[in-house]
Formats: structure tokens, sequence, C-alpha cells
């Protein structure tokens, strides 16, 4: 859709959000629109014994394989570009998982 919209922005967020606000969006969104970032994640303040598993496991997975410190990598909100949509699209990578052999968080 995003293609066919030729969309500068998206934004994903979690269906069961309780605390959401348009601001959100705006976080989520802005960078991409006005810095042309391509992913923009989150980062959520939590008491130190929330997210124990990100923290301790995903998270340091994460680092290790990419190199980036990505702070809530499976977080279930997110913006990206069109252009990172796009990319994704020629490679496949949309709805299939894709392995760091065929697609780079570095861009």
């Amino acid at each position: 859709m995003a293609k066919q919209l030729k969309a500068k922005a998206c934004v994903v967020v979690d269906s069961d959000l309780r605390s959401i606000t348009p601001g959100w969006i705006e976080l989520l969104a802005q960078p991409v629109l006005e810095y042309e970032y391509d992913y923009i994640a989150p980062y959520y303040h939590r008491h130190k014994y929330d997210g124990t598993i990100t923290n301790g496991i995903i998270y340091p997975m994460t680092r290790t394989l990419y190199g980036k410190s990505g702070r809530q990598p499976i977080g279930g909100e997110f913006g990206f570009s069109g252009k990172l949509a796009a990319r994704y699209l020629e490679k496949g990578c949309l709805g299939h998982r894709c392995g760091p052999a065929s697609a780079s968080i570095s861009g």
C-alpha cells in the first residue's frame, strides 16, 4: 500500500495500546519526513525489571549481529520511510523472514 500511495513515511503501532496519543505518530514520522531517516524505533522508559527478555537477550543479540544499538528491537511501534518499504519489496522481504545476508539494519 505504501508503494501504491507513494508514501514518504509509514507508522505502525500495536493495536492493543491504551496510552497512545497523537504525539506518538508525530514522533515516529517526523524523523523520517524531516531528517530522511529510514527506520525509527522508540525508546521506552521502563522499570529496571520490565523488558527482561529484550534487555537481557534480544538487545545484546541484535547489537552483536548488526553492530548497531537499537534498545527496543522487538517493539510493536515503529516508523519507516517509503524508500525502505520499496527496498524490502524489491528484495522480497515483506511478509517473509529475511536474514542479515539479505537485509541490513544500517540501510
